[in-house]
């Protein structure tokens, strides 16, 4: 007996992307925390989950080198400025008038994030998805009422609480 009896694994189907198209999905912040990389710099480490009708479920990943160290000082101030920037329109996308006061604020926060596919340069794990840019959520509106019944119509002389005369139907 098998331990993968049952299961249809198709082994060619391993050489195919691991990543979804680029585009513009809808996400909730799983988590956000800072924390320290294996050599010793701080990063602000964010888990996104798609929620969309279109791969819900998926999961996103962005770190932010806000703490970048470098002997370079150039090379330390640019990523640094890539990384603020880049958190500064995660921060307005969900909603932040200000720098919230620690990094768990935006856990459960909802953005729209516009993924890209980046290749991977090693050729060992093939290509993946990376957030490029983080927008406010896109809310549908009510739509217009193009005619509000008498009852509703704002514009009629009748005074609050009073009824509305009323209009003689048309044959």
């Amino acid at each position: 007996m098998s331990d993968f009896e049952g299961l249809d694994i198709d082994l060619d189907a391993a050489e195919s992307s691991s990543a979804i198209p680029e585009g513009d999905y809808p996400v909730v912040i799983l988590s956000c925390e800072k924390t320290t990389s294996a050599a010793g710099n701080d990063y602000l480490k964010l888990e996104a989950e798609v929620t969309g009708d279109n791969y819900a479920g998926w999961r996103l990943r962005k770190n932010f080198n806000l703490w970048y160290v470098n002997d370079d000082k150039q090379k330390q101030e640019e990523i640094r400025g890539y990384a603020n920037n880049d958190f500064a329109r995660l921060a307005k996308a969900v909603g932040f008038k200000e720098v919230p006061k620690t990094a768990w604020e935006f856990q459960n926060k909802t953005f729209e994030a516009r993924v890209v596919i980046v290749e991977d340069q090693t050729g060992e794990y093939g290509p993946s998805n990376e957030i490029k840019s983080f927008l406010p959520l896109k809310t549908e509106s009510a739509p217009k009422a193009v005619d509000l019944p008498p009852s509703m119509d704002e514009s009629n002389d009748a005074s609050p609480g009073e009824a509305a005369p009323l209009n003689k139907p048309s044959l």
